[in-house]
């Protein structure tokens, strides 16, 4: 490893460049970074299909379009509230593809593995999964909108994940990659609660804003998926209406490969605050040298 010769060029960029660089970084790892996310991934999609995959088959014919809806609208927030929890895997693999050049995936399975106690208290439980997913539960099957679950408890559930995310976004970088304890008994040591207020608060105008802009290109993309497999499913299958593989099955996957995508414009966009703020690429350069010179020594 040599901390001033990473694979993605530490430098400040604009909000733009870490769009267009998250394209390359997802080409270039796109075996490793579709492995780690379909880990986690994988099972969340089918856990959400078993838990609301009903709400799409309507009562009567003239339903459908009322029941394809209403399975969208609980879906994306789920998908939405699970995101970050699903790239937790890619997180920790493209913290080690930075600086190694062969990086393996025991390794970074056992990282995971050695993590998860704060990766459960910080996403399942903070971050409201556990929460929405019990929501979920309490819907009763096959009736008409559960108004206090489905329009009043998830969507603000989802609120409160947004307002953590967009002041807050990275988390799941300060528990997986920088290791913060979750509490310590020294009241100088850099939990993450602390470590939390000292990146994110001298930011918070800007990740605002930043924030916005992925909530727009998210959107964007997730339409855009949505109806390229929408004309794939028509010419492969020749269904051009409301077909149960494109609304449970093409439409969900439109949202977790924006949620991947975005997981890279996340960790980017993380880089990106600690070489504004704490000049970052500064220190790895001085520590590198600092590496050589007890090379030379020893």
């Amino acid at each position: 490893m040599q901390l001033d010769d990473t694979r993605i060029v530490v430098r400040e960029r604009k909000f733009l460049d870490i769009l267009d660089v998250s394209l390359h970084v997802m080409r270039t790892f796109s075996g490793p970074l579709a492995l780690t996310f379909l880990v986690v991934a994988g099972p969340l999609f089918l856990l959400n299909e078993l838990l609301i995959g009903w709400m799409s088959e309507p009562a009567f014919e003239d339903d459908r379009l009322e029941s394809t809806f209403r399975f969208w609208w609980a879906m994306s927030l789920l998908v939405f509230i699970e995101a970050q929890l699903a790239s937790s895997l890619s997180t920790l693999f493209l913290g080690q593809a930075m600086f190694f050049r062969e990086v393996s995936m025991r390794s970074v399975l056992a990282d995971a593995i050695k993590l998860f106690p704060r990766v459960f208290v910080c996403q399942i439980l903070l971050r409201g999964v556990l929460v929405a997913l019990l929501l979920v539960l309490f819907i009763e099957r096959h009736h008409e909108f559960t108004a206090l679950i489905e329009f009043i408890c998830l969507p603000l559930l989802a609120l409160g994940a947004i307002l953590l995310r967009s002041l807050r976004p990275f988390l799941s970088e300060l528990v997986l990659l920088e290791r913060n304890p979750l509490r310590s008994r020294n009241q100088t040591a850099m939990t993450v609660a602390r470590r939390s207020a000292s990146l994110h608060g001298v930011a918070a105008g800007d990740l605002f804003a930043r924030w916005m802009g992925s909530a727009i290109v998210a959107m964007l993309l997730i339409v855009s998926l949505s109806a390229v497999f929408y004309v794939l499913s028509g010419v492969l299958f020749n269904g051009w209406g409301l077909s149960a593989i494109w609304v449970r099955g093409l439409v969900p996957l439109s949202m977790w490969v924006t949620a991947a995508y975005m997981a890279v414009v996340r960790y980017l966009s993380y880089l990106d605050l600690r070489i504004r703020n704490e000049g970052w690429e500064v220190e790895l350069l001085m520590r590198a040298e600092a590496a050589r010179l007890a090379n030379q020594l020893s």
